[in-house]
């Protein structure tokens, strides 16, 4: 398997990592000096080992499954990357064709493809998980209160069309929305700096065009640099529609 670009899809999805592999990493740095024997300081380390590791905050995975699969529906990001994919078979690279040839658009596409921005959302609720450990339980019933249905039907009928959301459920939102306690919970789905657009009335077309600028322009630098493509001396700017 060739090795990851860094910023690429696969060194993104590659980044997963175990905090029980590295709580105890810093706990036999240290040799005890002592009179006693090397096997009494040996099995030491290891009981010391074995209570820091257990002390180590943790989170069940069944709790980290849902809210993988609350970040999905919040913001489905592979469906998006499809939908918009379906509407240019050059997209993201529409508007310099001149310049790449159909081989970079394929990567560009590959890159960009549903299952990788699906991995990109399940590895940011893996990361904000670990993280902040503490806030997952709370976070999973206040995100099921309401802001699920809300928030994910505002992106999905702002992007596909179809019903809004029922207000009903704005008032189990509206804290996720506003608190500060929330607030690297809405950086992790892309909602930072979106939330006043959203709570106006028509401001939906405007926290579209932030919530889509906040995510497609880190993943079109990433799958450049993955494809090996200069996208910094474009003369015109990718487009996301």
């Amino acid at each position: 398997m060739p090795e990851a670009k860094p910023g690429s899809f696969a060194g993104l999805a590659g980044a997963a990592g175990c905090a029980a592999r590295t709580a105890c990493a810093g706990s036999a740095r240290l040799w005890p000096f002592g009179r006693r024997g090397p096997a009494f300081w040996l099995a030491a380390l290891g009981v010391a080992a074995l209570a820091g590791c257990a002390t180590a905050p943790s989170v069940p995975a069944g709790q980290v499954e849902r809210l993988q699969d609350q970040f999905l529906a919040i913001m489905p990001l592979g469906e998006m990357l499809g939908h918009i994919a379906a509407h240019d078979p050059n997209w993201p690279l529409q508007n310099e064709m001149d310049r790449h040839t159909p081989q970079d658009v394929a990567c560009m596409r590959r890159e960009l493809a549903p299952e990788k921005g699906n991995a990109v959302m399940r590895q940011r609720a893996a990361d904000y998980a670990r993280k902040h450990p503490d806030r997952v339980s709370g976070d999973v019933a206040m995100l099921d209160d309401g802001a699920v249905r809300f928030v994910g039907g505002a992106m999905r009928a702002g992007m596909f069309g179809g019903a809004q959301p029922d207000p009903q459920d704005l008032k189990g939102t509206i804290e996720f929305l506003t608190a500060s306690r929330y607030a690297d919970l809405r950086e992790a789905l892309y909602l930072d700096g979106a939330t006043d657009a959203m709570l106006k009335p028509g401001g939906g077309y405007r926290m579209g065009q932030q919530i889509g600028m906040r995510f497609m322009v880190p993943l079109t630098v990433d799958a450049a640099r993955a494809c090996g493509l200069d996208l910094m001396s474009a003369r015109k700017p990718l487009k996301s529609s």
